[in-house]
């Protein structure tokens, strides 16, 4: 009866464990790099061949923008890539930065990065922006998860084409990209086939337990209580807000409950009026970073300034000066 008891106990946990880390080590099978899961009876000498036969790309030697490069079979797969100069002059590979673009979870598009890409590239670092899939679409934050690992996947097979460096990669985000880049490169870093290294949050959420985050602003709690609710894929509801108690789900999607020593070096920016991420979120997550290892990470209060961090001018410089000095020491040529 012991070892009954010893061995049910076992399968729980594995199954546990395996659901927490769905999202993140989970194969995404529409991912050209992908297994087929969905063929039980594939031998893994037919996977290893199916790896041989893949073939690297041939890009214009001339060109240093390549634009959607699909990584899946999903429209919203894709990705561009910026180089600081045409691919022929790259004499060596470079390290690059992945931008995860904002819109709520619902919009926006990998084109809205292209004015930090040209910043980058001014400094010599290469830039991957990239879609996915976005709710509405039958999907969690989990897929999310998931889409930016096998771009992540596909960007490491395709980077000796592109001369880009994989040991290691900066990831920014902004608002919900900000969100997705901080919940991959802490809940997902032991998966990610590239390294984090360097992490940026622009307002991005941080933990949708904190009461503030449901204050009426652009968006009525009742917006946001449904928007999350979708994000999660469970409902979150006003009583919640009021006891504290919320799904598992909904702590599971909150950066800040993936800290731990080790985390990548951190730039957070946020804005002191900001009416749909409050500022408080980034000083939770800062706080909780700095416990661990202050030196590596940074907070920067933009005071005037909303969602857009268009209200202070030297906080924007000061915010491009951190990045310029993380990415020198944690990002090297």
């Amino acid at each position: 009866m012991k070892k009954f008891f010893v061995l049910l106990l076992t399968f729980a946990l594995m199954f546990v464990l395996s659901f927490a880390f769905y999202g993140c080590y989970l194969e995404d099978e529409s991912s050209p790099d992908a297994p087929d899961n969905k063929d039980s009876e594939a031998s893994q000498e037919q996977q290893e061949e199916k790896e041989e036969e893949f073939v690297l790309p041939v890009p214009d030697p001339e060109q240093s923008l390549f634009k959607d490069i699909s990584y899946g079979s999903s429209s919203k797969h894709t990705f561009d890539i910026l180089l600081p100069q045409p691919l022929k002059e790259a004499e060596t590979p470079m390290p690059f930065f992945l931008l995860i673009h904002g819109g709520s979870w619902t919009g926006g598009d990998k084109s809205e990065f292209y004015f930090l890409s040209d910043l980058l590239n001014t400094y010599q670092y290469a830039a991957v922006t990239i879609n996915y899939r976005l709710l509405g679409e039958g999907i969690n934050y989990l897929d999310m998860l998931d889409d930016i690992r096998s771009a992540v996947s596909y960007i490491k097979k395709i980077a000796p084409a592109y001369q880009l460096k994989t040991d290691r990669m900066g990831v920014v985000g902004s608002s919900a990209g900000g969100h997705l880049a901080l919940l991959y490169s802490l809940k997902c870093a032991a998966a990610s086939p590239i390294p984090v290294s360097l992490l940026v949050s622009l307002v991005g959420p941080t933990d949708f337990s904190d009461p503030a985050f449901y204050t009426e602003g652009y968006l009525t709690t009742e917006e946001k209580l449904t928007l999350i609710s979708s994000l999660l894929g469970t409902t979150v509801h006003q009583e919640m807000i009021t006891s504290g108690s919320f799904p598992e789900a909904l702590y599971d999607a909150s950066p800040i409950t993936h800290v731990k020593a080790g985390f990548p070096a951190t730039l957070l920016a946020y804005g002191g009026k900001d009416k749909l991420v409050p500022y408080s979120n980034g000083q939770r997550l800062y706080d909780a970073l700095s416990a661990h290892h202050a030196d590596k990470v940074r907070l920067i209060i933009f005071p005037n300034s909303g969602h857009e961090l268009d209200k202070d001018a030297d906080k924007m410089a000061e915010a491009t000066l951190a990045l310029l000095f993380f990415a020198n020491t944690y990002l090297p040529k």
